[in-house]
């Protein structure tokens, strides 16, 4: 398949690195100024400054009653005064708002050092540069030509043991040294390094620092190479292994030890090791890959989200945690990729939606290795909870709200992960002794937590929490949702189990006595789900978390009864358009919608209020980007937002859910396929005339497929779908039992084989139904002349994917770069919306100028890449050689020497033509006072060119190679009646001009 995530001849950097992982040992890498940086984090290391497991918060074994007197002191009436502070509630002197002034470093863990590879001079303005991760492989490869020249550096963290391995291949001697360093940042007081050379070929950083309990910790990272004769060398702040030869080829391996494990030496000898059977390990690594991958695949028309599903997968795969030191954070909130420091949250298991989503996509992705890891963190806690129900409510069972106070949905929400483990691999060990017991304790919890409601003859939670929104509440839906499924999925163990039967009619009573879900009225979207019974009927919502009936439950779906079923389509509609953006919520919403059978809401929502705003350049989500902001992080601009986990298991799990869906034990293949006609219905974005709306509608999925997605059942599901018509179904029955399979579209019978021989199937209410055995493999086709196979996709499919597309306000979203993409994010920034929080800012561009060749006499594009978005092209004021300034347009050339127009006629319209000259330049613009921010795109000639503008006492330079772009970006003071005046000159090749954005960024009034 060969996805990739690639940089082409475009430098990269920290934010936009390229991630590497065996699960607990990661690295990422970027490559700019002949330097190859790869930074280390070991979750051995990283969660040592931490807590080891997650304690609860400020004031959790202070007495319940405490609790419920504040309450009723600051009771508020939530139905007429939305208020989703409840912190205020809990804790009403506390100040929630941080003062003005201080800082916050953030909760960082240690990080485990640096790898910089530094290359030589000699491949300064190369040919052809390129950084790339092959996906399917975990391979990232470094290219670089210049001429005759090449250099090749690959590097993969090895599975089996926790060794990076890089090796370098050269023409001559072009990789200089190799420096091993720990970079110290703010926030990383008490710290201390100590740098130092093991014999010839080994350097090493031994880092010392504190921990909370008062002690210290040290712990070592150890580059050693093969090949060549290695001069080793330290400083204050490095180790390195400079060449003293040009061998043709050199490996490296890199380590990370905590000392009191093994000593410096010790991990250099283990890197001679792993040097000296690098063949072995290598294929040991391609071995463990190719079997990852081929759990599952999927085919879409859609291949730059055919490449994220994989990618997101692979990302997971890499820093899971699993059967790693510290099992109970599983991947944290950031996984390995915490790399620049200080972060705002610090990665360990968040409990109400960060780590859930993180797993979310595993189960039906037939990875059931990595929901192990989610089981062994979650089963970590148990000892915690109990002791929290104990200590703090006197009661017995497991606290449903470990951690955090009152929100009650969090135990359970995590026991749904059990119980589909167990669907999935029908393991009774694993179910009576590990996830039934659990079940059993969180319910003994809820009974005795619970209170009974004379009136209307039923319990309800008090208080209650809908994580991170409130108020504090009675009854908040996910809770109500969280503990019917468990009650559900407990009665199903018991069964299984031979459990009592007093204690299953317990359970059932219980389940029969719990209230129904509030409801409300909502103009626009009918009835809906609302969060609460105490909150008002249109909450603003930072989780949708309503929508847990709907996803991940399953108790409201596309196969409910009508009026259930608009009730679920009401509430995604209304959590789409009341919803904050970011990290997490698309995902949610987009999987209900994908639920309830709304593939075109599922994608739109998947992309636009998801990808849209928070994939950088990597292919990876985080919370602030050159599009948007989240809320959340406001007030910590001085922190490095790292990546988020959550995206990492939602884009997969909604992509398995729009191809494949289990409800009520019935298989449906493509129950949520968009078809291309795009869904706006119950739509609250604005229309403005400035606003863009996406115009285009997302692709039909008429020709798409998956092989081996997986069903509640242990099913192993395989499914195309060619011209808009599902041509087979495949099933690989993995526990044995009955398959009950939802005739697709158009299907009005169906013919089945097993490994190639007729078997027998009835059709009994629109379903096939189908006696399996564990092992075999069925084929089920509309009839026995049916296309029983896929063709096989192409190679190099994976590398077809386009690096962008143009999202909902017009500016382009990348995964990977090319040497236009700095050009084109600073266009769309000059041009096109950016959201701060939901809030989306409108760009106020009073000029935008294209200079070259009079529009007419342009040559034809060869080769059209990144056209405009929306036409923005018709935004730009053309400038060419006569275009002197007039007082009656405020614009032009005051001085221009001479002049010459070159058209290249490629790229695009806005890129392909250019204005030249020797002669010093003078364009004027007549603007009212103001601070602006002057954007210029200089280069596209036939030679190479050197630009120095000068304006409002700020002068910036550029140069480009023939054929390339420069960009300038300045913030000039304009005040007076005189006009702006750029000032431009060439240095020792001639100036060029190829396009100028004025932004306006305050009024001076």
């Amino acid at each position: 398949m060969k996805h990739q995530i690639a940089f082409h001849n475009a430098p990269s950097d920290w934010f936009e690195a390229l991630p590497l992982g065996n699960g607990s040992y990661g690295a990422m890498a970027w490559y700019r100024d002949r330097c190859l940086t790869i930074s280390l984090n070991h979750y051995a290391v990283y969660y040592l400054h931490g807590m080891p497991l997650t304690h609860t918060q400020r004031g959790v074994y202070e007495p319940i009653a405490a609790y419920e007197q504040r309450m009723r002191e600051n009771e508020r009436d939530y139905r007429q005064e939305p208020f989703r502070n409840y912190r205020k509630s809990l804790w009403p002197a506390a100040d929630v708002v941080r003062e003005a002034g201080t800082g916050h470093l953030g909760t960082s863990h240690p990080h485990s050092g640096q790898i910089e590879l530094y290359f030589s001079e000699a491949l300064d303005d190369a040919d052809n540069t390129c950084l790339r991760l092959d996906i399917e492989q975990a391979l990232l490869t470094l290219t670089i030509r210049k001429g005759q020249k090449r250099l090749t550096v690959t590097a993969r963290v090895l599975q089996g043991t926790d060794v990076l391995l890089l090796e370098a291949e050269q023409t001559e001697k072009l990789l200089e040294r190799a420096v091993v360093r720990y970079p110290l940042r703010r926030g990383h007081e008490g710290y201390v390094c100590r740098y130092s050379t093991l014999g010839s070929g080994t350097a090493a950083v031994q880092t010392s620092f504190p921990t909370p309990d008062g002690g210290r910790q040290e712990l070592a990272a150890v580059l050693t190479g093969q090949g060549a004769e290695l001069h080793p060398a330290s400083g204050d702040r490095w180790a390195a292994l400079e060449l003293t030869e040009a061998p043709v080829r050199i490996s490296f391996a890199v380590s990370v030890q905590l000392l009191r494990e093994m000593g410096a030496a010790e991990a250099a000898e283990q890197n001679r090791r792993v040097l000296e059977t690098a063949d072995s390990w290598k294929a040991a690594h391609a071995a463990h890959w190719e079997d990852f991958f081929s759990r599952s695949r999927v085919f879409l028309p859609d291949l730059f989200l055919e490449r994220l599903w994989y990618y997101n997968q692979y990302i997971l795969a890499c820093c899971s945690g699993r059967k790693g030191p510290h099992p109970e954070q599983a991947c944290g909130l950031n996984g390995l990729w915490d790399v620049r420091q200080p972060t705002i949250w610090g990665s360990m298991w968040y409990w109400d939606i960060n780590i859930q989503a993180a797993f979310w996509g595993v189960f039906s992705s037939n990875h059931l290795e990595l929901a192990e890891a989610f089981c062994d963190g979650f089963l970590a806690y148990v000892p915690m909870a109990e002791q929290r129900a104990e200590d703090f409510y006197h009661t017995t069972g497991y606290a449903i709200d470990y951690p955090h106070e009152f929100y009650n949905c969090i135990g359970p929400w995590c026991a749904q992960f059990l119980w589909w483990y167990y669907e999935r691999t029908g393991d009774l060990d694993f179910l009576r002794n590990k996830a039934y017991p659990v079940f059993q304790k969180q319910i003994e919890f809820i009974r005795n937590i619970a209170k009974w409601d004379e009136a209307r003859q039923c319990w309800y939670i008090y208080p209650d929490i809908a994580p991170e929104q409130g108020p504090v509440a009675r009854n908040s839906t996910i809770t109500l949702a969280v503990i019917r499924y468990l009650l559900l999925f407990t009665l199903r163990a018991g069964r299984i189990l031979g459990e009592d039967r007093e204690v299953l009619c317990g359970y059932a009573k219980f389940l029969k006595e719990l209230p129904p879900y509030p409801t409300a009225q909502a103009e626009v979207y009918g009835t809906i789900l609302r969060d609460s019974e105490t909150a008002p009927a249109i909450l603003e919502l930072r989780h949708p978390s309503l929508l847990m009936p709907i996803y991940p439950a399953g108790l409201i779906d596309a196969s409910a009864p009508d009026a259930l079923r608009a009730l679920g389509e009401n509430t995604v509609r209304f959590a789409q358009n009341h919803t904050e953006l970011g990290v997490f919520p698309f995902g949610w919403i987009a999987a209900a919608a994908a639920r309830m059978g709304m593939g075109n809401t599922a994608i739109r929502v998947l992309y636009e209020q998801g990808l849209d705003c928070i994939l950088r350049a990597n292919g990876m989500g985080a919370e602030e980007t050159d599009r948007f902001i989240n809320h959340c992080i406001l007030e910590f601009g001085y922190n490095y937002p790292p990546f988020m986990m959550e995206p990492v298991g939602e884009i997969p799990a909604v992509v398995n859910e729009m191809l494949l869906q289990s409800r009520k034990g019935a298989i449906h293949v493509f129950p949520a396929i968009p078809d291309g006609s795009g869904d706006r219905r119950g739509d609250a974005y604005t229309m403005e005339p400035l606003t863009k709306l996406r115009e285009d509608c997302f692709p039909d999925w008429r020709d798409c497929a998956f092989e081996n997605l997986m069903t509640d059942r242990g099913f192993l599901v395989s499914a195309a779908r060619r011209e808009g018509r599902v041509r087979y179904v495949k099933l690989r029955s993995t526990l044995g039992g009955k398959a009950l399979l939802c005739l697709p579209e158009g299907w009005e019978t169906c013919a089945a084989t097993c490994e190639g021989v007729p078997t027998s199937c009835r059709i009994a209410n629109g379903y096939c139904v189908l006696d399996t055995a564990a092992g075999s493999e069925y084929l089920l086709c509309p009839d026995s002349a049916a296309e029983a196979g896929a063709a096989e996709p192409a190679e190099d499919r994976g590398a077809q994917a386009p690096i962008s597309y143009i999202s909902h306000t017009g500016r382009r979203v990348f995964a990977g770069k090319d040497e236009l993409t700095e050009i084109v994010k600073a266009l769309d920034d000059g041009l096109f919306d950016r959201y701060v929080d939901n809030v989306r800012g409108h760009k106020i561009a009073p000029y935008c100028f294209s200079f070259g060749v009079p529009n007419g006499e342009r040559k034809p594009i060869a080769e059209v890449r990144y056209a405009p978005a929306d036409q923005s092209e018709k935004r730009f004021l053309k400038i060419t050689a006569e275009s002197a300034f007039r007082t009656a347009v405020g614009y032009g050339f005051a001085a221009q020497g001479t002049l010459a127009a070159q058209d290249g006629g490629r790229t695009n319209c806005l890129l392909q033509d250019c204005l030249c000259g020797t002669d010093p330049a003078a364009f004027d613009v007549d603007l009212p006072d103001g601070r602006y921010t002057l954007l210029l795109v200089c280069g596209g000639a036939d030679q190479a060119t050197e630009t120095t503008v000068s304006c409002g006492g700020v002068t910036a330079s550029a140069a480009a190679k023939p054929g390339c772009y420069g960009l300038l970006r300045m913030t000039v003071s304009h005040r007076g009646p005189e006009p702006l005046r750029l000032s431009i000159t060439a240095g020792g090749q001639p100036w060029c001009v190829n396009l100028l954005l004025i932004q306006k960024d305050a009024a001076y009034l």
